[in-house]
């Protein structure tokens, strides 16, 4: 495993310094806290080769739950992320995309290259992009799933957020329908480069 050295702070960052020093067809995007499954690899480069406008794939991923309410609020969450992710999957595939479980052609994504202007979303902002030259596909292959940490010990209000997610979403679900561009930056999501990145 050959080790970079990036020392700008960021996810944009990170990906690029991985991007440029990538040798491969497939660029295959894994983060260090999560588990991938045997035959991951494969099954991306399978998707690639089987239609060839596919320019990027995305994996359906899984979250390791620890405690019993840890694993009662992925159950909910699970069903309803399962539902979103299907719908929007067609016409917004972007909006599925983790960085942690997406790939896409080397080439294409070094001529695109990542936002390293933005705290988060550098991901989805690639496959934005990426969208102008091919089709994203997006695998539900739950054998496939990477297996991802749990951000929610301690949280006390998980489940009200959950609902007040489900809700927000059910509302806007229309929107779904429909394809999309551009995406207008959030200025709590923009970095300072005077102060973070360097």
């Amino acid at each position: 495993v050959k080790r970079f050295d990036q020392p700008n702070k960021g996810f944009g960052f990170a990906r690029q310094c991985g991007l440029e020093n990538a040798k491969g067809k497939y660029y295959i995007g894994a983060d260090s806290d999560t588990i991938y499954p045997n035959g991951y690899v494969n099954k991306i480069i399978e998707a690639f080769e089987k239609n060839s406008s596919v320019v990027g794939v995305s994996v359906m991923h899984k979250i390791m739950a620890i405690t019993f309410k840890e694993k009662l609020y992925y159950l909910f969450y699970d069903f309803f992320r399962n539902i979103y992710n299907r719908i929007t999957s067609i016409k917004r595939p972007e909006l599925v995309v983790r960085g942690f479980a997406f790939s896409h052609l080397t080439s294409l994504g070094r001529e695109i290259g990542y936002r390293t202007d933005i705290r988060r979303g550098s991901d989805g902002a690639m496959a934005v992009s990426l969208k102008n030259y091919g089709k994203i596909k997006f695998l539900r292959k739950r054998r496939i799933s990477p297996l991802s940490q749990s951000t929610l010990v301690g949280q006390d209000s998980m489940f009200s957020k959950l609902f007040n997610k489900i809700f927000f979403e059910f509302k806007r679900l229309k929107m779904y329908f429909t394809k999309r561009e551009d995406y207008k930056d959030e200025d709590s999501n923009l970095m300072n480069n005077k102060k973070e990145g360097k």
